[in-house]
């Protein structure tokens, strides 16, 4: 999860906060050989309301491009001229990637798996601005 220096209001600049978070999440899951099937999107407003949103997912992943779809959605759901100062993402209801249904690696979320492992080699090799997203950047201050 991130504080914020200023409150935010606007949903593009609550999800380019949300983006780092989402990878953080995928990048630990993906080390350790889990996948999450429950995403967790974690909230405060300015006035210190702490609000929590949870959506079961058809199948676990261990993508931040999966993740940040799903926390994508439940977020636009609560942005409506509301100013928040945090922001989180997390998956739940963990198993073993090996565990996992057979289904876990097919379709969007083997290719986005395949492309973010990649991306793990070449920032454990280069450091961890070695490659990054467009929506990355749109984040930066």
């Amino acid at each position: 999860e991130t504080t914020f220096n200023d409150d935010l209001t606007a949903l593009t600049d609550l999800e380019d906060r949300l983006w780092p978070a989402c990878e953080k999440v995928a990048t630990r899951l993906r080390a350790e050989g889990l996948a999450g099937r429950v995403a967790l999107l974690k909230l405060k407003t300015a006035d210190f309301k702490l609000i929590s949103r949870r959506r079961t997912l058809p199948a676990p992943i261990q993508t931040a491009r999966m993740l940040f779809a799903a926390v994508r959605e439940m977020l636009a759901a609560e942005v409506g001229g509301k100013a928040y100062r945090l922001i989180g993402a997390g998956l739940a209801d963990l198993v073993e990637a090996t565990d996992a249904p057979e289904d876990l690696f097919e379709g969007g979320e083997a290719r986005a798996r395949a492309q973010e492992k990649n991306i793990d080699t070449l920032r454990a090799r280069f450091g961890k601005d070695a490659v990054m997203s467009g929506r990355a950047l749109r984040g930066r201050d």
